[in-house]
């Protein structure tokens, strides 16, 4: 009887080491990662300048879904509404038009697809001066929760869905779906003739057909993130998780 508590006893006591020495399941090891080194990640690269704004996506979406609804926003959401401007660089150099034809706000447009709120007072919460510079204190984001990052200096807009972080070999993968905050098809003519131009509208649109093609319908990430990958970028952490 002695001899059975005994065991019973030191079973115990080497479940409690065990945990207490691997404590992390993949949750907790996700969790430790967004709260920490990702936290991190983006108070350094905004430090000095404006903090970033972070958005919660309600419905949760993951990537492939949010890429189904940007199909849906360059399909239905560009704004065909000529805008023309003409001026003159310099006396008797011709006439310069600018004419900007399409312009699509994807981020914008999302807001029609889901219910996407500001959370920036939930996560970052104030600081203290260092160096001359404000640094933010930012606390925890849920786990397995969409969420967006909008970058203040640069509109740039990163998002993460709720499958963009895994944990794979002690190390975190993610995927992260990033685009600017608007996008013009923009030409300029001189003298009627069409001397540059620039289609945003038009890459953007063919990001997110060439995500559908080759992911969604034919499972073929790496050939997509090798051929083009602009939208949606892949990233491996190579950290080792304790």
């Amino acid at each position: 009887m002695k001899k059975h508590k005994y065991i019973l006893s030191l079973l115990a006591l080497l479940s409690i080491v065990f945990v207490m020495k691997f404590p992390f399941s993949d949750d907790a090891i996700l969790k430790k990662y967004l709260d920490t080194t990702f936290l991190d990640r983006v108070r350094r690269d905004d430090r000095g300048g404006l903090p970033p704004k972070f958005y919660i996506i309600e419905e949760n979406p993951t990537t492939d879904e949010i890429m189904r609804t940007l199909k849906l926003v360059v399909e239905n959401d560009v704004n065909k509404t000529a805008i023309i401007s003409k001026h003159q660089y310099f006396e008797g150099g011709g006439l310069i038009e600018n004419v900007s034809v399409e312009r699509l706000e994807p981020f914008e447009a999302l807001k029609k697809y889901y219910t996407i709120k500001e959370a920036t007072n939930d996560i970052v919460k104030g600081g203290e001066w260092e160096n001359g510079k404000p640094t933010e204190q930012y606390v925890d984001i849920p786990i397995r929760q969409a969420f967006a990052v909008l970058s203040a200096d640069e509109d740039l807009v990163d998002i993460y869905a709720k499958d963009s972080f895994i944990n794979k070999r002690s190390c975190i993968e993610y995927r992260k779906i990033s685009f600017y905050g608007s996008y013009d098809n923009y030409e300029e003519y001189h003298n009627k003739v069409l001397h540059y131009g620039s289609y945003g509208v038009n890459n953007f649109k063919e990001e997110v057909y060439n995500y559908i093609r080759y992911i969604l319908d034919n499972n073929n990430y790496e050939g997509y993130i090798k051929t083009f990958g602009q939208i949606v970028n892949n990233y491996y952490v190579n950290c080792k998780i304790d």
